[in-house]
């Protein structure tokens, strides 16, 4: 008895798997080679395969081949990559709670307020009250007009940041929408790197 190794070939060229079969006759192993994409190869061979990659026949020896690109599936990953890679870099400048959040965004409307009175009534600013009694308790004097000049200050900064962010994030998003292969969807993906 004698066992022979064969390769099962795809349409496309591709080794799909590997076979073994033990045999006695030249007829047992022209019944197994006989079903369409087989071909015979010795255990060498099937090492080299089974080593990782993906592999081609042609008709002599394993030839290693790219796998085919699914330019939609990686559109669609790189797309996801760029809205992931802009929500880190997000995170120094938001508050992770919808509470806090709501918080900075309401002193924010009453540092404008304040800024834009012409004689403000420190008690229609209790978040920015709020602000000097927590740094007078800590011993750090302030004012409601000092407070209100820091938060707008703030703001513009959060505001500069998040632009380039966004900027960043669309150029990716475009180029990569615009790509039509592999290496122009890394490229795109390259442009959200600093």
């Amino acid at each position: 008895m004698t066992r022979i190794f064969y390769l099962n070939l795809g349409p496309d060229g591709f080794v799909r798997g590997w076979g073994q079969a033990d045999v006695e006759t030249e007829a047992d192993i022209a019944a197994i080679l006989s079903v369409p994409g087989r071909a015979h190869v010795d255990a060498a061979i099937i090492a080299q395969y089974k080593s990782g990659g993906a592999w081609g026949w042609n008709g002599k020896t394993l030839v290693a081949m790219a796998l085919p690109v699914d330019i939609e599936r990686e559109r669609a990953a790189a797309l996801w990559q760029a809205d992931q890679a802009a929500e880190a870099s997000r995170r120094p400048f938001l508050s992770a709670g919808a509470g806090q959040a709501l918080e900075y965004l309401l002193t924010l409307e009453e540092a404008r307020s304040y800024l834009a009175a012409s004689n403000p009534n420190e008690a229609d600013f209790p978040l920015l009250g709020a602000e000097v009694a927590a740094l007078t308790a800590c011993g750090q004097v302030s004012t409601l007009a000092a407070v209100a000049r820091g938060v707008v200050a703030a703001d513009k900064a959060t505001r500069r940041a998040l632009a380039w962010i966004k900027t960043k994030r669309r150029i990716a998003k475009i180029k990569t929408r615009a790509a039509t292969d592999a290496a122009g969807i890394d490229a795109a993906l390259a442009a959200m790197k600093v």
